[in-house]
C-alpha cells in the first residue's frame, strides 16, 4: 500500500508539474520532438513523449501565395500501442488537420499539406490539430490535442514566370503563377545571301543553313552562316537575334531572410508531369536587374549582348543546382532566359536548401507545346488530278481544317486570318504562319490565328510549265500560272470567311499575291457580320482595281520606250466598259462596304513588285504555249463584237474569252492572270484611298528597301527589326 500510495503520489506531481509549468514542459517537447495528448473527457494525462505524433523538426518558410501553399510535416512514428504509466493504451483511428484544413493520412510519415493563403508577409505559427479515440483498459476514449508550431517566416512566391502576355511578371499574381509557351524546333540563322538586289545579310528559317540541326539543341542562341568571303563565324558570333523571339523569361526571387543561414543551396526541376516529359535551357539574362524583363526583344544593345550568351542550366525532371553565384541579391527578381527544348506539361520548382532539409520551395506550372499547337491551318487544294497546268487548273470550292489550334486558348472572339504570297513551298508556309503568330503573341494578341494555305506554284516548278521551260521568261509565266490559281482560290476563302466571322471578329491580312485571293474572296463574300479588317501587306493587285486615282504605272523601257503598250483598256478601274468616260467603279469598289477598317502597307520601292510591273507591261502573254491576245481598242471594252476584237488566245481566235459574264468566271481569271494590263501601279507600291483607315509607307516607318529581302521582311528578319510592323498590325486590326 506504501508502494501504491507513493506511485499515485508521484502522478500528482507529475500533472501539477505539467499544468503548472507548461511552458518549461513546451520547451522540452520542442527540444525532444515531444507532444503532449490530452483527453478532452477524461482527466488522465498521457505521456507519449518517447512516441510522439507530431515533430517539427524545425521552423519552416512557407511559400503561402503558390496555389495551393503548402508547408512540410513528418510523423515519426506510426500510432501502434503505447505503454504508459497508467496501462496499455490502443490509439485508435484518428484524424488531423493543419491550421483548419484536413491533412493526408500522418501514417505515411512525410508529405505536404495545404495551410491558410490568408498570412501576411513576416511570421506566423501552424496549428496542428489531433482527435480520435484511444483504448485504455478495455475503455474506448476521445481525445484532442492542439498545438502550434515555432514562428514561422511567410514570404512570396520565389519564381513566375509572364502567364498573361503582358511583357511583366508579379511574383504576388496568379497572372503569373503559370505558363504557356512553344518549343523552340525551328532553325534560325543570319546567312548571307549573294547575288543582285539580295545581296546582303539575312535573317531566316532555313533547316539548310543550320545544317538540319535545331536551335534547342545546341547551347546557341541562334546560328550565324559564313559570311561573303565563305569564313565562318568567330567564337562568341554564332548566333543571331531572329532567335530571341522563341525565348521567355524565367524569374526566382530569394527572400533576404536566408542570407544569415549558412549551407543554403538552390535547386530546380520538373515535378508533377502530366503530360510530355518537359526539358528547358536557362541562359542568363544581361540584363538581369538593368532593365525590365523582356528588353531583349526591342532593346538592340540588350538583345545584341544577350545572343552571344550561351547555356547555363539544362532543366529536367532530375535536380539541377543553380549557383549561388547567379543568387547575387535577395528581395530583387533575377532573370534567366527560358528555352524550350522538349514538349512537356509540368511544374517547374524551385527549391532552397539548407543542408539537405528543404526549407523553401515555389512553383510555376509550365505548359511547353509544339508551336503547330497554337494555330490553325485551313488548305484549299488543287480540285484537278493530273495538275492542270495554267488557266485550266481547278481549285475546289471548299478548304478544309487540316491543323488545329489546341494549346491556345483564345481569350477574346477576334480572329486574325493570314493568307500568303507566291512561290510558298509547304515549309514556307509553316514558317512564315509561325513567325507571324509568335510575333503577334509578343504584342499582347489573345484571340484566334489561322492560316490560309492556297496551292500556288512553288520553286519554280518547271514541270508545269513545260512549253515556256526555255523561254526567258519563264519566271514571270510562273508567276501567272500561280496568279491564276489565286484567282481561282477565293471561292473556298470566301467560303470559309463566313463561318470565321460568325461573331463579326475576323481579320483578313494577306501578303503579296494572297491579296488577289483576299479581293476576289471579299467581292464575292456572302456572310451576314462585316469583317472587322482587311490589312493588305505589299500587294500584288493592280492598285485601280480598288482606286481610280491610284497612280499610273510607267509603260516605258529605257532601251524601247514605245514597245510595250497600253494596249489593254481600263477595265481593272472601269470594270464593264473600260471606259474612262463611263461612270463604271472599280472593280473591287464594293469590297469596302463589307470591310469596317481597310489597310494598305506599302513600299514604293518594293522589288518584288518592280517586277510585278514589267510582268504587268508584258501582257497580254502571247508567246507560244500561252498565245493571248487582245484585238479591240484600249479606249473601252465590249464583248458584243466579233472573237478577235476582244480577248482571246490566237491559237483559237475562233473563241472569244467571256470576261464580263459571272455565270463561269474561269475566262475572266485567265484574261486577269495573262492578258489584262493594269493601267496603274501595285497596290502594294502607293497610298490607295479606298483604304480609308491606313496607308502605312514601310519604307517610312521601318525602311524597307529595294532589297528582295524587304519584301517579305516582316516574317523574315527578327523581332526587334519587325517590331513597329507588329504593332500597327495589331492597332490597325484593332487586335
Amino acid at each position: 500500500m506504501n508502494l501504491l500510495r507513493t506511485y499515485r503520489l508521484l502522478g500528482v506531481v507529475w500533472l501539477a508539474f505539467v499544468i503548472f509549468c507548461p511552458r518549461v514542459f513546451a520547451q522540452a517537447a520542442a527540444n525532444s520532438c515531444v507532444s503532449s495528448w490530452v483527453t478532452t473527457n477524461s482527466p488522465i494525462t498521457l505521456n507519449v513523449a518517447s512516441n510522439p505524433l507530431v515533430c517539427l523538426l524545425e521552423p519552416m518558410v512557407v511559400d503561402s501565395y503558390i496555389l495551393p501553399p503548402y508547408v512540410r510535416w513528418t510523423d515519426t512514428e506510426q500510432c501502434t500501442n503505447r505503454p504508459d504509466d497508467v496501462g496499455d493504451v490502443t490509439v485508435n483511428a484518428w484524424t488531423w488537420n493543419v491550421s483548419g484544413n484536413t491533412a493526408p493520412d500522418p501514417s505515411a510519415g512525410t508529405g505536404s499539406v495545404a495551410v491558410f493563403a490568408n498570412y501576411h508577409l513576416g511570421t506566423a505559427q501552424v496549428t496542428f490539430t489531433a482527435s480520435g479515440t484511444y483504448t485504455l483498459d478495455g475503455q474506448i476514449h476521445p481525445f484532442t490535442l492542439t498545438e502550434s508550431s515555432p514562428d514561422v517566416q511567410v514570404i512570396d512566391r520565389i519564381i513566375a514566370m509572364d502567364g498573361n502576355q503582358d511583357l511583366q511578371i508579379d511574383m504576388n499574381s496568379t497572372n503569373d503563377n503559370h505558363c504557356l509557351f512553344w518549343v523552340n524546333d525551328d532553325y534560325d540563322v543570319e546567312h548571307w545571301v549573294a547575288g543582285g538586289s539580295a545581296n546582303g545579310w539575312a535573317e531566316d528559317d532555313d533547316r539548310d543553313e543550320c545544317g538540319d540541326t535545331r536551335n534547342c539543341d545546341d547551347d546557341c542562341i541562334g546560328r550565324k552562316g559564313k559570311d561573303e568571303l565563305g569564313y565562318v563565324p568567330i567564337v562568341g558570333e554564332d548566333n543571331c537575334l531572329r532567335d530571341l523571339e522563341d525565348f521567355t523569361v524565367v524569374q526566382l526571387k530569394v527572400p533576404s531572410i536566408l542570407s544569415s543561414l549558412d549551407g543554403i543551396t538552390y535547386v530546380l526541376k520538373f515535378e508533377q508531369c502530366t503530360n510530355g516529359s518537359p526539358l528547358v535551357k536557362l541562359f542568363r539574362a544581361v540584363a538581369n536587374g538593368v532593365m525590365t524583363p523582356f528588353d531583349y526583344l526591342t532593346n538592340s544593345t540588350v538583345a545584341n549582348f544577350q545572343v552571344a550568351e550561351t547555356n547555363a542550366y539544362t532543366i529536367d525532371s532530375s535536380e539541377c543546382g543553380i549557383s549561388t553565384n547567379d543568387i547575387d541579391r535577395y528581395d530583387q527578381p533575377i532573370s534567366f532566359l527560358m528555352e524550350g527544348c522538349a514538349a512537356g506539361n509540368a511544374d517547374m520548382v524551385f527549391v532552397v536548401k539548407k543542408g539537405c532539409a528543404e526549407i523553401c520551395r515555389s512553383k510555376v506550372r509550365l505548359d511547353l507545346r509544339n508551336i503547330t499547337d497554337f494555330y490553325d491551318i485551313y488548305k484549299a487544294c488543287r480540285d484537278d488530278p493530273v495538275q492542270k497546268i495554267k488557266w485550266e487548273a481547278e481549285v475546289s470550292n471548299q478548304c478544309s481544317q487540316v491543323q488545329t489550334n489546341f494549346a491556345y486558348p483564345a481569350r477574346s472572339d477576334q480572329y486574325l486570318l493570314l493568307v500568303h504570297g507566291w512561290n510558298m513551298t509547304a515549309d514556307d508556309k509553316l514558317y512564315f504562319a509561325q513567325t507571324a503568330f509568335k510575333r503577334l503573341w509578343w504584342q499582347g494578341y489573345k484571340g484566334g490565328f489561322g492560316l490560309f494555305d492556297w496551292p500556288t506554284l512553288d520553286s519554280f516548278n518547271l514541270g508545269l510549265n513545260t512549253p515556256t521551260a526555255t523561254h526567258p521568261g519563264k519566271i514571270l509565266h510562273h508567276y501567272d500560272d500561280s496568279e491564276m490559281i489565286a484567282w481561282l482560290s477565293a471561292t473556298a476563302l470566301a467560303n470559309l470567311m463566313g463561318p470565321l466571322n460568325s461573331s463579326g471578329q475576323l481579320r483578313l491580312w494577306a501578303h503579296s499575291m494572297g491579296n488577289v485571293v483576299v479581293g476576289e474572296a471579299l467581292r464575292k463574300y456572302a456572310g451576314v457580320n462585316k469583317i472587322k479588317a482587311y490589312i493588305a501587306s505589299q500587294a500584288a493587285i493592280s492598285g485601280a482595281a480598288y482606286s481610280q486615282t491610284a497612280p499610273d504605272t510607267d509603260f516605258s523601257f529605257s532601251f524601247s520606250p514605245n514597245w510595250y503598250g497600253p494596249d489593254t483598256p481600263r477595265l481593272f478601274d472601269f470594270w464593264g466598259s473600260g471606259n474612262t468616260n463611263s461612270a463604271d467603279k472599280p472593280y473591287f469598289d464594293d469590297n469596302s462596304a463589307e470591310v469596317d477598317r481597310m489597310c494598305n502597307y506599302y513600299n514604293p520601292d518594293d522589288y518584288a513588285l518592280d517586277w510585278w510591273e514589267v510582268d504587268n507591261k508584258r501582257k497580254p502573254d502571247d508567246v507560244k504555249g500561252y498565245a493571248f491576245a487582245y484585238g479591240g481598242s484600249s479606249g473601252s471594252y465590249s464583248e458584243t463584237t466579233n472573237s478577235t476584237s476582244r480577248f482571246y488566245r490566237w491559237e483559237d481566235p475562233t473563241k472569244g474569252l467571256n470576261v464580263l459574264v459571272e455565270a463561269d468566271l474561269q475566262d475572266r481569271y485567265a484574261v486577269f492572270a495573262y492578258a489584262l494590263e493594269s493601267w496603274s501601279q501595285a497596290l502594294g507600291q502607293a497610298t490607295n484611298s479606298a483604304f480609308a483607315n491606313t496607308n502605312l509607307n514601310l519604307q517610312v516607318l521601318l525602311n524597307y528597301d529595294k532589297r528582295h529581302y524587304s519584301h517579305s521582311r516582316q516574317f523574315r528578319s527578327n523581332i526587334l527589326d519587325e517590331w513597329k510592323y507588329y504593332r500597327a498590325l495589331t492597332n490597325d486590326g484593332g487586335l
